[in-house]
């Protein structure tokens, strides 16, 4: 029966919700669901499935971070269509949140870091000092790294709530036609390496994606050259810590409403507002 089910099916790789049941209708029938009590072969296949179902949907806290990206994107792309006489970088140049070892976004010398969290305040797990310290552009010049800290709660019924399938067909009617495949191969390419990201075109209407979020609070964008915010360094470990090697290095980090010493001027709210404003500086 297993060999004839097999042959009799045809999975087309681009619906991987498709993929993902005939998989677990497979392993349902190798486990007797036609002559056993079904009560009687689902706990055997629990932890199957449950691996199944995580290699097509994202983790909680990467749709988080996927939803807190794609708002700064829709947000940027219209600060640059702003600018008199500017020439809109393709999008995949501007958002590198896809990869996993590049900066979230870089805009000439302009790097954002986004990080969301679920939290009321900007909590956030940072994942290595590379994420919170200015990189060397072309071995002469520092990027100017802010962190974009933004706070989500799922709510559907918000009026002002916005999903990763709503800002995904924003930023689509943004961009130009050559850009948009692009786009969505970057889509799919997001999250952890056993996770197949998000295809817009099969993906759209499924609730992990069609899911309303709405603000926990304004988002802030911190200055990271600021000498103000005090938190972990490769050059502070090397003055107190010389043991420690700033390789691995993870932390969490709590920042505030107003950073001490920077009377106001660390962080700036307004995200549309401010994100405006450095595309003016940097772009």
């Amino acid at each position: 029966v297993q060999t004839l089910l097999f042959r009799s099916i045809r999975l087309h790789a681009g619906d991987q919700f498709m993929v993902a049941a005939t998989t677990i209708a497979v392993e349902l029938s190798r486990r007797g669901i036609g002559s056993r009590p079904v009560l009687d072969v689902f706990p055997e296949v629990e932890n199957f499935i449950e691996l199944v179902i995580r290699r097509i949907l994202l983790p909680h806290d990467a749709l988080l971070g996927l939803v807190g990206e794609l708002l700064v994107l829709d947000l940027l792309l219209d600060a640059l269509v702003a600018l008199p006489g500017q020439e809109v970088p393709e999008t995949v140049a501007l958002w590198k949140g896809h990869s996993r070892n590049s900066r979230d976004f870089r805009l000439n010398r302009l790097g954002l870091e986004v990080k969301t969290t679920g939290r009321p305040t900007s909590q956030h797990h940072i994942g290595g000092l590379d994420q919170v310290e200015p990189r060397s552009i072309d071995g002469e010049h520092l990027e100017a790294l802010h962190l974009v800290s933004i706070g989500l709660r799922e709510d559907s019924a918000a009026p002002n709530r916005f999903s990763v399938a709503e800002l995904t067909n924003s930023i689509l009617g943004k961009l130009v036609s050559a850009e948009r495949q692009s786009f969505l191969d970057q889509l799919r390419s997001y999250g952890p390496d056993d996770c197949v990201g998000y295809d817009h075109a099969t993906m759209a209407p499924w609730e992990p994606y069609a899911r309303g979020f709405t603000m926990t609070f304004p988002p802030r964008v911190y200055d990271m050259s600021d000498p103000n915010l005090r938190i972990i360094r490769r050059q502070g470990l090397a003055e107190h810590f010389p043991f420690v090697l700033p390789e691995g290095i993870t932390f969490v980090v709590e920042l505030p409403d107003d950073v001490p010493g920077s009377h106001g001027a660390n962080p700036r709210s307004g995200l549309p507002g401010e994100l405006a404003r450095l595309v003016g500086l940097y772009g």
